[in-house]
């Protein structure tokens, strides 16, 4: 993927500023022609990848500024889902068998990206248990699949077919984003489960068969605990709120399993645990979570090269990547500004030089 030492990358999704949330409004949508939407969207897209690369950051995201929501994208992709709007928030439940709707779609998009500009490009799918967990219900989807597994399940050949074609398209690394996995950290929310092993194990079956036999592209596995959705209002310090509190010691062992060539891990979260945890964590590359994505937190690069110089008591250096906890905007938007992103990545991208330079 890349020959650097300590190389940068975000994890996905950038800030969107009013325009942007004002572009996909589908009532503002509906009063520009195609063409026009798509010139204004396009040229935003090029601002934001120009944004990371001034920044210095490696390894580049469209900001996902397509995308209503990192998984209501799977709608965008795939027929079969009804759209409702519920407390001012639009939710996507399956009613119906899968079947393709725009084929090819994240290809397509990052190919936009690669055709316009020179740079390794980091493209994000949500993962079968992840769409699953947030899209079937008893009352709406049983008519389609009889249970949550049996969709899940149904949603690997798509998924897989996804990558293969990102893969063609020159994509430098595809991560798969699965939250739900890596909530079962907390032992309140494995509480809620009968088997929370098997839970993990199951979600773990699904991602090995979505990537099984392609190795011509890096797979990344996003452990997102959700934090970075929830809690970005939170004051400094203020430890309450959070989700998926506790170190990675329980899923350990499903993680392991995983056939993917990175993780991408949060730990500049004060809930993430400690970061020893990566001593048991053998040839996998670790994309270490060093900057906090919420505003009231603002990490120097002298903290980040401390932690990682933590990390590297565990792993060796060539393992090591730089990355944020989380995307910038989770959802369709997010308390962080546009400009606390870049200053950010600044900060991750220093510490990344000063870590060079030592190592």
């Amino acid at each position: 993927m890349t020959n650097l030492l300590f190389p940068t990358t975000v994890v996905g999704s950038m800030p969107r500023p009013n325009y942007i949330q004002e572009l996909l409004n589908p009532e503002i949508r509906k009063t520009l022609s195609e063409e026009e939407f798509n010139k204004r969207l396009e040229n935003a897209i090029l601002f934001v990848v120009d944004l990371q690369k001034q920044a210095g950051v490696n390894i580049i995201s469209d900001g996902e500024w397509r995308r209503l929501s990192y998984i209501g994208v799977i709608a965008d992709l795939l027929d079969g889902f009804k759209r409702e709007l519920k407390d001012g928030l639009w939710w996507h439940t399956i009613t119906e068998e899968l079947s393709w709707k725009n084929k090819g779609l994240f290809s397509k998009e990052a190919k936009f990206v690669l055709d316009n500009r020179k740079t390794k490009l980091k493209v994000a799918l949500p993962s079968p248990f992840l769409i699953g967990s947030r899209m079937w219900n008893e009352t709406d989807s049983k008519n389609a699949y009889l249970t949550r597994e049996d969709f899940m399940r149904d949603l690997v050949p798509f998924l897989r077919e996804e990558i293969q074609k990102l893969a063609k398209a020159g994509v430098s690394i595809v991560q798969i984003d699965d939250p739900h996995l890596c909530l079962f950290v907390d032992p309140e929310y494995r509480a809620k489960f009968k088997d929370a092993e098997k839970e993990c194990s199951f979600g773990v079956e699904l991602i090995n068969e979505v990537v099984k036999g392609i190795d011509d592209i890096e797979i990344a596995v996003h452990l997102c605990r959700s934090s970075g959705t929830r809690n970005r209002n939170l004051k400094k310090g203020k430890k309450t709120g959070f989700v998926g509190k506790g170190g990675y010691d329980f899923i350990l062992p499903f993680i392991n399993q995983l056939k993917v060539n990175q993780l991408a891990m949060e730990f500049a979260d004060p809930e993430s645990g400690d970061v020893s945890v990566l001593e048991h964590i053998p040839n996998k590359k670790i994309g270490f979570g060093c900057v906090d994505c919420r505003p009231s937190v603002f990490n120097k690069s002298e903290e980040i090269v401390k932690n990682v110089e933590k990390a590297l008591e565990y792993v060796d250096k060539e393992r090591i990547l730089l990355n944020p906890d989380c995307g910038f905007a989770p959802g369709n938007a997010a308390p962080v500004s546009i400009d606390q992103a870049y200053d950010k990545l600044k900060e991750m991208v220093k510490a990344s030089n000063v870590l060079k330079g030592k190592y």
